[in-house]
C-alpha cells in the first residue's frame, strides 16, 4: 500500500529582492541618479517533488541552490510567488535553532521560551523539562545565563527542546554538526528513532557520509532546478563526481591564470647563449602566451557585459500589461471618434488632425508594448525537453485557442444582431482559423498574439544560444533595417523621391518586438539609466508628431504605424520603465489597483470592441457629436468612449470572476 504523500511541493518559484546601497550623499545621487535599490533575483525556478509519510528525504546542492528556502516555506516561513506548497501534519524545524533565546535569563528560562516558539504548551513543557536537560547534557549549567555558554553549549540547548516536539514533520537545515563526536552520534540515534516511529524527516546538509547513513531518498537542486531526485547512493555518487570535476576545472583555471599572469614559472625564456632553435621555441611561447591573454580579456569582457545587462526586475509586469491594453483601448476611441485610421484621408482641420494623432501616437504604443510583454512573459521560459514543450502547447496555448475560438462565434453572433450581417460559416471558418481577420476594432491584433504562441517554443530555443552580447547588437542591427530605413524613405518621398521599399510587411516587425520581449526579460537590468529613458520616450513622441505634421504638408498620407521607428523606440522605453517602475513603493494602492486589474485585462480587450461599437453608436445618433471639426466635442466623444467602455468591461470581468469562483468552491 502506498504511504500518503504529506508534502506536495508544485511548480515552485521563489525570487528576493537584493537592495542595494544607493548613497546618501549629494554626489552619489548626482552621480548615479537612477540606479535601483534592488533587483529580483530568482532562487528557486520551478521545482516540484512529493514526499511519503515516514520517508526520510535529504536536500543536497551547493550553497545559494534554494535548499533552505525551500525548508522555510515548508514551515510557511516563507511564501512562494508562484505554485503551491501543500503540507498535511504538525510540522517541527530545526532550521533556525536558538530563536528567541534572551541572553540574560537561564537556560531552564529559556526552553520554556524556545518551547513557547515551537508551540509547545507549559504543561508539556514541564513534564519533558528533565529530559530535555538530560539530552543537552547541560545539567551543571541549565540555571546559567545563556550569554555565559558557548557556542556548542548553545546549540545544544537548542537541539534538544527541537527535538522533543510531538510532530509528523521534521525539517532540519545544517544542524547535524552540534556539539562534539559523543553528542552528534547521540542526535542521529534519536533521529533513527524518529524515523522508526514514523516521523517524516527532511533534512539538509553538505555531510554525504550523514545524508547517506540517515536518508532513503535523495533531491539534489543546483541554480534553483531539480538535477536528480532519487536513491540517496546513486544521487551523492553523481553529485561528488559532479563536484569532483567543478573543483578540478576551478584549479585549472587558477592555474591557466597563474600561467598568464607569471609566464616566467612556466616558460624558460630564451637567452642569446641558447641558439636560433630556443629562441624560436621562445618567440612561439610569447605569441601562445599573448593569444591566451587576449582571449581571457575577451571573455572577461563579454561576462562582465553579461552581468551588467542580466537582471530581474519583472516586479511592474502587471502594470505594464494593464497600461498596454488601455493605451490600446485609446487607440481604439480616437479611430472610432476622430475617425483617424492608418490610411486616413485629410478630411479634418490641421489643429483637429494633430490633437487625433496625439491620442493615435499614444494608442499605437499599445500594440507593440502587448508583444513585447508577450515575449517577455513567453520565451524566458524553459524548453529544453519535449516534456516542457508538451506541457507549453496543452496549459498554455491550447486554453488561448479554445478561448479564441468561442470568441469567434459570440463575434459573429453580435455582429449579426448589431449590424444586421448575414452568418456565413465560412466566414466563421475563416476567422476561427486566422486566415481572415476579425472586423471589430482592433481585434486583428489577435491573430498576431495566437501564432506568436504557436511559434514560441522554437523561437525560444534559438534566441538562447545567443549570449547577451550577440543578442543586443543583432536586435539593434535588425531594428535599424526595420524601422530606421523605411522611416527615412517617407522624408524622400516627402521631397518628390520614389518609395524605396516597395514591399514592406509589417508583420516581421511585430515579430521582432516579440524578440524584443526576450532580451528585457534575460537580460536587462535597466535598457538606460534613471530618467534618461522617459526623455528619450517624450523626444520620441514629440518627433512623431512633427513629423506627421511634415508629412501633412507634403501630402503623404498618415504612417505613424506600429512600425514607425520612433514608435518602436517609445514601445521598447516604455515597458522597460513600466516594468522596472517602482509603483508598488512611491503609490502601493495605485499598484495595488493595477495589480489586481491586470487579471482582467485580456477580458478587456475582447469585450472593448462590441462596447465600444455600441457606445460610439449612442454618441453619434445621440447628437453628442455633431460636427466632426469641433475640438472639444471630439476629445470629450474620445474620453467619454474611452471611460465607459473601459469601465464596463472591468465590471463585467469583475461579475464574471465573481460568479466563476462561486461556482468552482
Amino acid at each position: 500500500m502506498e504511504r500518503p504523500v504529506i508534502i506536495d511541493v508544485s511548480d515552485v518559484y521563489k525570487s528576493f529582492r537584493v537592495y542595494y546601497d544607493k548613497g546618501s550623499m549629494l554626489k552619489e545621487q548626482f552621480v548615479n541618479p537612477g540606479r535601483s535599490r534592488y533587483e529580483e533575483r530568482e532562487i528557486l525556478k520551478g521545482i516540484s517533488f512529493k514526499v511519503h509519510q515516514g520517508e526520510t528525504v535529504a536536500l543536497i546542492g551547493q550553497n545559494g541552490c534554494g535548499k533552505s528556502t525551500t525548508l522555510k516555506m515548508i514551515t510557511k516561513i516563507l511564501y512562494p510567488n508562484k505554485g503551491t506548497v501543500t503540507v498535511i501534519g504538525k510540522v517541527s524545524s530545526l532550521i533556525e535553532l536558538g530563536a528567541g533565546f534572551h541572553p540574560d535569563m537561564s537556560g531552564r528560562e529559556n526552553i520554556y521560551i524556545n518551547a513557547a516558539i515551537l508551540g509547545i504548551k507549559k504543561k508539556a513543557v514541564d513534564n519533558r523539562i528533565d529530559e530535555i536537560i538530560r539530552f543537552s547534557e547541560l545539567e551543571e549549567f541549565i540555571d546559567n545565563p545563556v550569554r555565559t555558554y558557548s557556542s556548542g553549549m548553545y546549540m545544544r540547548l537548542a537541539f534538544s527542546v527541537a527535538i522533543n516536539v510531538d510532530a509528523d514533520i521534521l525539517l532540519i537545515d545544517e544542524i547535524l554538526a552540534v556539539g562534539d563526536q559523543a553528542f552528534q552520534e547521540k542526535c542521529m540515534h534519536k533521529l533513527d528513532e524518529l524515523r522508526q516511529s514514523g516521523v517524516t524527516i527532511v533534512l539538509v546538509s553538505h555531510s554525504m557520509k550523514q545524508i547517506k547513513e540517515i536518508a532513503e531518498r535523495c533531491i539534489w537542486l543546483e541554480n534553483g532546478r531539480i538535477i536528480e531526485d532519487g536513491d540517496t547512493e546513486t544521487v551523492c555518487n553523481h553529485y561528488e563526481n559532479a563536484m569532483a570535476r567543478h573543483r578540478e576545472e576551478r584549479d585549472e583555471l587558477e592555474d591557466e591564470q597563474r600561467r598568464i599572469k607569471e609566464p616566467s614559472a612556466y616558460y624558460n625564456e630564451p637567452k642569446e647563449l641558447h641558439g636560433t632553435e630556443e629562441s624560436s621555441s621562445g618567440s612561439k611561447n610569447r605569441r601562445k602566451i599573448e593569444r591566451e591573454q587576449q582571449r581571457l580579456e575577451r571573455q572577461r569582457r563579454q561576462e562582465a557585459f553579461s552581468v551588467k545587462w542580466k537582471g530581474g526586475g519583472t516586479q511592474g509586469k502587471k502594470i505594464a500589461g494593464v497600461c498596454a491594453i488601455f493605451l490600446f483601448m485609446m487607440l481604439a476611441a480616437c479611430q472610432s471618434v476622430f475617425g483617424i485610421n492608418y490610411n486616413a484621408e485629410n478630411e479634418l482641420s490641421l489643429l483637429t488632425r494633430e490633437v487625433g494623432y496625439l491620442f493615435f501616437i499614444l494608442g499605437s504604443v499599445g500594440f507593440p508594448m502587448l508583444l513585447i510583454l508577450l515575449g517577455f512573459d513567453l520565451l524566458g521560459r524553459d524548453y529544453s525537453t519535449r516534456e516542457k514543450i508538451h506541457y507549453y502547447y496543452l496549459r498554455i496555448f491550447l486554453p488561448v485557442v479554445v478561448m479564441w475560438e468561442m470568441w469567434v462565434v459570440l463575434y459573429q453572433l453580435f455582429l449579426h444582431i448589431w449590424n444586421k450581417r448575414t452568418i456565413d460559416v465560412i466566414v466563421w471558418l475563416k476567422e476561427a482559423m486566422l486566415i481572415k481577420y476579425v472586423d471589430i476594432g482592433n481585434l486583428w491584433t489577435a491573430r498576431f498574439f495566437i501564432l506568436m504562441m504557436l511559434a514560441t517554443p522554437f523561437v525560444a530555443r534559438i534566441l538562447q544560444l545567443f549570449n547577451a552580447s550577440t543578442l543586443r547588437l543583432v536586435l539593434i542591427v535588425l531594428w535599424i533595417f526595420l524601422f530606421m530605413f523605411p522611416g527615412f524613405d517617407l522624408y524622400g518621398q516627402a521631397n518628390g523621391g520614389k518609395p524605396s521599399f516597395p514591399f514592406y510587411s509589417g508583420t516581421i516587425c511585430y515579430f521582432y518586438y516579440f524578440c524584443v520581449g526576450h532580451m528585457i526579460s534575460r537580460y536587462s537590468q535597466r535598457i538606460l539609466k534613471g530618467s534618461r529613458e522617459v526623455i528619450i520616450f517624450v523626444l520620441a513622441f514629440f518627433l512623431t508628431m512633427f513629423s506627421q505634421i511634415f508629412l501633412d504638408f507634403h501630402g503623404i498620407e498618415y504612417l505613424v504605424k506600429p512600425t514607425y521607428y520612433t514608435i518602436s523606440v517609445m514601445a521598447i522605453v516604455g515597458v522597460d520603465i513600466l516594468i522596472r517602475i517602482k509603483v508598488d513603493e512611491m503609490f502601493p494602492n495605485i499598484a495595488a489597483l493595477l495589480t489586481t486589474a491586470f487579471s482582467s485585462t485580456i477580458g478587456i480587450f475582447f469585450i472593448f470592441g462590441p462596447l465600444q461599437m455600441i457606445i460610439n453608436g449612442y454618441l453619434i445618433n445621440g447628437g453628442v457629436i455633431q460636427d466632426h471639426n469641433n475640438l472639444t466635442q471630439l476629445i470629450s466623444g474620445t474620453l467619454i468612449q474611452w471611460l465607459l467602455a473601459g469601465l464596463i468591461s472591468l465590471l463585467i470581468m469583475f461579475v464574471y470572476k465573481k460568479v466563476m469562483k462561486s461556482v468552482t468552491m
